[in-house]
């Protein structure tokens, strides 16, 4: 989204600081999409719907979700996100019907990679680490949830990550 505005360096820093404060629950959403909008020199409807237009959903992956889980998997999602961010992307009913546990970093004040937050999930599904699989297209959060004793995935591409997937399902002890 940046690339889609004129942003120097200084005010790309600042917005990262913004999204981490605000993944982090730490300031309000809506604040920080104005004060990022701002420092990208954006009218904040142009911010808007430069965030909606390169957001896409795959659903393929949500199809996949939804096999697993009626095959009696418990599932969820830890998102980077302010509070309440993924109820404005997705509606109850949607987040519900695919995830057993929803996590919002801004909601519990904690954020990928800290170690707090995987273990936080992990307690809410009342699974152990060991019985997870974190899967993620950042290698240090992927990192960080291998250091908590879960399994991971680094996400590429959705038939590798899906592959991958069977076969830490069909051999669970691996």
């Amino acid at each position: 989204v940046l690339n889609t505005f004129a942003v120097s360096s200084a005010n790309r820093e600042s917005i990262y600081d913004i999204i981490r404060a605000a993944s982090r629950g730490h300031i309000d959403a809506t604040v920080a999409r104005k004060e990022m909008a701002q420092l990208a020199g954006a009218r904040l409807e142009d911010w808007d719907k430069a965030i909606a237009t390169s957001e896409s959903r795959n659903t393929k992956l949500f199809e996949y979700i939804a096999s697993i889980r009626a095959a009696g998997y418990k599932t969820a999602v830890l998102s980077n996100v302010s509070a309440g961010g993924l109820g404005a992307r997705f509606s109850e009913g949607e987040l519900s019907r695919y995830f057993d546990v929803v996590v919002e970093s801004g909601a519990v004040h904690l954020a990928k990679p800290d170690p707090a937050i995987y273990i936080y999930t992990s307690d809410t599904l009342k699974l152990s680490p060991s019985q997870l699989v974190f899967i993620d297209d950042n290698a240090s959060f992927v990192a960080a949830a291998v250091g908590c004793g879960m399994k991971a995935i680094y996400y590429t591409d959705l038939p590798t990550t899906l592959s991958q997937l069977d076969q830490l399902i069909a051999n669970p002890n691996n």
